[in-house]
């Protein structure tokens, strides 16, 4: 239940695609069927990740598809220098 887990944005910008619940801050680092998988929080969790595995295990070129924009999600949003451009716009009040 961590907000901002360090541990996606270590996998994303290493290509890897996440499955992962959909609380806390997730959501805005998985991009649900584009990047990974987000899932509901629930009973139904389980039976939920399992597909979602199965899907990525199953299909190579899904699975690289998402890597290529796990890996581009973090350099675009998540980066030192993506951070930096933030914080500029925010300081300068744009």
């Amino acid at each position: 239940m961590e907000g901002m887990p360090i541990v996606l944005l270590e996998a994303m910008s290493m290509s890897i695609p996440c499955i992962a619940s959909k609380v806390g801050g997730i959501p805005e680092i998985i991009d649900d069927s584009i990047n990974g998988y987000l899932i509901d929080y629930g009973h139904k969790m389980i039976d939920s990740f399992t597909e979602k595995l199965e899907l990525l295990y199953n299909d190579d070129s899904l699975k690289n598809k998402f890597s290529v924009k796990a890996r581009e999600k973090i350099l675009n949003t998540f980066s030192f220098s993506a951070m930096i451009n933030d914080y500029k716009r925010i300081l300068n009040g744009n």
